[in-house]
């Protein structure tokens, strides 16, 4: 795992980070449940907020804590082209949450919870700053919000699939425009660029019914990772900036009031 510091300027009152590469890891679904696991461990009690829950995965972590899902239920599966995997092309049932509303209008008093989750959500959201302002509204002073969201990523869950993926500017510098009262503390990115093409390249062979053409693009795709990690070992080879996704965590702060718009 890599760390760099974080650098701060000043730019119209607002304090942005200007370093963007933070921490490199090397996986954000897996980084999330340690998270969850270490706070399941020492708080009890809590009322943990799931936004856009789907199908509520993340239930099966807490038994400490009291577990509260959204969203806004309407998606019912069919979206997403043949998986051979049988994950994504499937029914899907979100109905079943304890909050049915849009994320961007929750109908819960301010400062309810800590932590709230909003995992794979924000690139089916239309307007996901305003998800996120709401969201920071939600939150505990001193609580955490947990993001996570692709930097690359092919279309899934459709017609709600509105951004194939954000960048590392998007959580250090957007969100805290538009909610000041939460802080940026933690910001994970997943895998480099060949990584991260690599593996969306691999969705080729998911989508192929026939056995014959999947087998050949994992092989096309499996020489083509073995030549570039041959190169990748050349002086002065160079990647673009880019990763798989994002693991992001804010932090609300003490006697931050949200700004209404």
């Amino acid at each position: 795992m890599t760390k760099r510091k974080f650098h701060f300027h000043f730019e119209r009152n607002a304090l942005l980070m200007t370093d963007t590469s933070i921490i490199d890891i090397k996986n954000r679904y897996t980084e999330s449940v340690k998270w969850i696991a270490q706070f399941e461990a020492s708080n009890c009690d809590k009322l943990v907020l799931d936004a856009g829950a789907g199908e509520q995965r993340a239930r099966a972590f807490f038994k400490n804590n009291k577990y509260i899902s959204q969203d806004f239920g309407e998606y019912k599966g069919g979206g997403t082209p043949f998986d051979i995997r049988g994950i994504w092309d499937r029914k899907w049932d979100s109905e079943q949450c304890d909050i049915l509303s849009d994320i961007c209008h929750i109908p819960v008093e301010d400062q309810t919870f800590d932590p709230i989750l909003c995992f794979e959500v924000i690139e089916h959201v239309p307007e996901p700053l305003r998800a996120i302002k709401e969201l920071a509204r939600l939150l505990k002073p001193h609580g955490k919000l947990l993001i996570t969201a692709p930097n690359l990523c092919a279309a899934h869950q459709e017609p709600f699939f509105y951004y194939s993926g954000f960048s590392d500017r998007f959580f250090i510098d957007a969100v805290t425009k538009v909610a000041p009262e939460i802080e940026l503390i933690y910001l994970g990115t997943e895998r480099n660029f060949t990584q991260a093409h690599l593996g969306e390249l691999k969705t080729l062979s998911h989508s192929q019914k026939n056995p014959l053409l999947r087998f050949s693009v994992t092989l096309c795709v499996s020489a083509l990772k073995g030549i570039l990690s041959l190169l990748a070992l050349a002086p002065g080879f160079k990647q673009p900036k880019s990763c798989s996704g994002f693991f992001a965590i804010f932090e609300r702060k003490q006697s931050a009031q949200p700004i209404k718009t």
